[in-house]
């Protein structure tokens, strides 16, 4: 189902989940490999580079928004900043800097006076400045009174800088092999370099000057980490006088980004290739506290967590870095249909692996990983179907388990023309498999495939089309298989470009053509229901039914989903077959949720508890043991289940904080909640303000803060909610 909407997905927006929903994220399936070159954290607020594109989470991970409002979505951000209430992200995408002044609901781009940064390498941020370098750029300091950059007078490429607090700044600049380190004490105005220059023998006596990459201030010692391979730690207690090399030394990562985190100073942490250190003499001896590869950055948040940034992923370690793994962190992934594994979990698939949800627990596990197979290489974002006891999985092949994945067999596709299989159904005894038309490699479309089998699958025959088959909108790009149905007499085979239906098992078929733009079609009993956008259009959205298999089809009615009355009504989407009951997605307008069919009064009611969930395309819904699960695209799998661990977003939609911005004066909606603490954080971290509430409705009067942006917590015994506030 994933793949009927990749032309959608490309000119409809995604958006969070709105405040009455009742359908909750179940924290899965995510993407979790992936690099991480920046972060930016403070409590329970963070913002990553991730894969390329800018995502942010207001709740300590539990969702990963993406950043996408006037930055680009592949971005590839390498700094991020705050400052002044200022965002800046510095990223490879056209070499520029992109400044948010709303915490990332939109940026403005531009480099200004900064012409080529090429690769943003170093970044630094105090109270009202910011700083920022690259591969091509001296450190500019930014001017918030002119929004532009100014020079600081450094000389070559920036190797590494940072804020040591008390307007102090150590930055380091030069050449591609060396580096001049100074420092400054009024924030940036006027500089000094050091008066002994760090260095190194790099072999065959040849001595050269470090290149800085990251600094950190404890009690009266500078540290200095570099990024130069096999340099050690070093620090000076007499502001660059001196120089003594640490013990944490020869395995340094040749990479920028953060590499020092002050937890006080008796206890700081450092990286390498080999990972996570931690030093309780100021930095001059070490003691390894995480094996991890590849480190990128960290940064520390939610008390005593520590968030790291690598090649492969990011990951929270709790204890300062010293605990367990609380998470690996990920954005949610694009999922396939769902389905009941038969042990009461759901299971999904993306183009990376299958999954499972254990309901009880409301946690996803990994069935099957993204490699399997020679030539195997990927799943491509299969659909899921389970016949008698097995599962088989259509992707790039045919994957079937029998054990709920603790073996696998597989068909490559080269059994099927070579054709990519996208679903399978058993009808009349058959094995009935559809594929794709334009798959491996592009190239010039062919006509999809039906393939059926008499033998339990040993062997497959192509079936027979009794006319042409057309190619779908766009005159011609592509068709494929995308679900099969049935009816007591037929066997529908919803396509791209059409439907076509058999009457005999799948072995002869007939081919309907159309052009619309989307197409989904469902069954019940003998109807065939055929939801279908004609066009880009108001009034394109279109439903029909048929109870002769597809020879002829009536409208059915809108009546009861909102604004349907009206001549431009766009807002359902969809048809499914849910649990034995059909049922359409109101996408726009309110109340958003699934609407339930009733064929005799032909209309439709709004189902309980299945309000809001995203607002936009629905990828797939079923019911399962009395959940709904739904699926959006690029935000994982929804259900309206109560989950275990996500209590507290249950909690979080049922809380309102508005007038949101304001100047000042606040209410706060409780309902059902008798008691509950209200902290506000500036974004340094800082409680700046603090109240208890005992109503379920508070007047918040913050008309005495400074403007701008802050994060405001609500806690009560059994849960704790963060939001995003702007005072203006």
């Amino acid at each position: 189902m994933v793949s009927k909407l990749k032309l959608v997905l490309a000119l409809v927006a995604i958006f969070p989940a709105s405040l009455m929903a009742q359908f909750n994220f179940t924290g899965g399936p995510l993407v979790t490999e992936g690099e991480c070159k920046t972060l930016w954290a403070s409590n329970d607020t963070a913002f990553m580079g991730f894969n390329k594109n800018l995502y942010r989470t207001f709740n300590g991970g539990k969702n990963w928004q993406l950043c996408a409002n006037g930055i680009p979505s592949d971005c590839d951000p390498r700094t991020i900043e705050l400052s002044n209430n200022t965002l800046l992200v510095g990223t490879i995408k056209n070499s520029r800097i992109y400044t948010s002044t709303d915490f990332g609901d939109n940026f403005t781009g531009g480099t200004g006076n900064m012409t080529s940064l090429l690769i943003p390498t170093a970044s630094t941020s105090g109270p009202n400045f910011s700083m920022i370098g690259g591969t091509t750029s001296s450190p500019f300091r930014y001017d918030f009174s002119q929004s532009n950059w100014v020079d600081i007078g450094a000389t070559g490429i920036t190797h590494g800088m940072a804020y040591v607090g008390k307007d102090t700044i150590w930055e380091c600049s030069g050449s591609v092999a060396t580096g001049t380190t100074q420092y400054s004490t009024d924030n940036g105005m006027t500089w000094t370099v050091v008066a002994v220059e760090p260095n190194t023998d790099v072999g065959g006596g040849s001595i050269v000057t470090t290149k800085a990459q990251d600094f950190l201030k404890v009690g009266n010692r500078i540290l200095i980490a570099s990024n130069l391979v096999g340099f050690a730690v070093l620090y000076s207690d007499d502001n660059g006088a001196t120089w003594s090399a640490s013990d944490l030394g020869g395995t340094s990562f040749s990479d920028y980004g953060k590499r020092f985190l002050k937890i006080s100073n008796n206890h700081i942490l450092s990286t390498n290739s080999l990972g996570l250190w931690k030093s309780t003499d100021k930095g001059a001896t070490w003691t390894m506290i995480q094996s991890l590869s590849g480190i990128n950055t960290m940064s520390l948040w939610k008390g005593d967590h520590v968030l790291i940034g690598t090649i492969n992923g990011v990951f929270e370690y709790d204890n300062n870095g010293e605990g367990n793994l609380v998470k690996k962190h990920g954005t949610a992934s694009s999922a396939s249909n769902i389905i009941d594994d038969g042990n009461g979990n759901i299971l999904t698939a993306t183009a990376n692996g299958l999954y499972r949800l254990d309901v009880s627990l409301g946690a996803w596990t990994t069935v099957f990983d993204s490699i399997y197979g020679t030539g195997l290489n990927y799943l491509d974002a299969p659909s899921l179907t389970k016949i008698n006891d097995t599962i088989f999985l259509c992707g790039n092949g045919i994957f079937m388990t029998g054990d709920n994945g603790q073996t696998f067999s597989t068909r490559s596709y080269s059994a099927f023309s070579g054709q990519k299989p996208t679903a399978i159904i058993e009808h009349l005894g058959n094995k009935v498999i559809g594929t794709r038309s334009k798959w491996p490699g592009g190239g010039t479309p062919k006509d999809p495939k039906i393939f059926y089998s008499n033998d339990d699958g040993k062997t497959y025959t192509e079936a027979t089309f009794t006319n042409n088959i057309a190619w779908g909108f766009g005159a011609g790009s592509d068709n494929y298989v995308e679900a099969f149905h049935q009816t007591p007499t037929s066997l529908v085979a919803d396509m791209h470009a059409g439907y076509a239906i058999s009457t005999d098992g799948g072995k002869n078929w007939t081919f309907y053509e159309d052009h619309w733009v989307i197409s989904i079609m469902a069954t019940k009993g003998a109807n065939i229901y055929h939801y279908k956008m004609s066009g880009w259009g108001l009034p394109d959205r279109e439903l029909f039914v048929s109870s002769d298999d597809g020879q002829t089809w009536t409208t059915c009615s809108l009546t009861g989903l909102p604004n349907s009355s009206t001549s431009n009504y766009y807002g359902n989407y969809g048809i499914w077959n849910a649990g034995g009951e059909l049922y359409t997605y109101n996408s726009t307008d309110a109340p958003l949720g699934l609407y339930k069919y009733d064929e005799q009064a032909d209309s439709w009611t709004l189902e309980a508890n299945t309000q809001g969930g995203i607002d936009g395309v629905l990828v797939n819904v079923t019911k399962i043991n009395g959940t709904f699960y739904g699926n959006w695209p690029s935000n994982g799998v929804w259900s309206t289940a109560v989950v275990i661990g996500l209590e507290e977003e249950n909690n979080e939609q049922m809380i309102h904080v508005y007038p949101n911005p304001s100047s000042g004066k606040f209410k706060v909606e409780l309902p059902n909640l008798s008691h509950a603490k209200l902290s506000l954080f500036d974004l340094s971290g800082k409680v700046v303000f603090e109240k208890e509430l005992d109503k379920n409705q508070t007047d918040i009067d913050l008309e005495t803060q400074q403007k701008g942006i802050y994060i405001l917590k609500i806690s009560s015994k059994d849960f704790t909610i963060s939001r995003k506030i702007i005072l203006r």
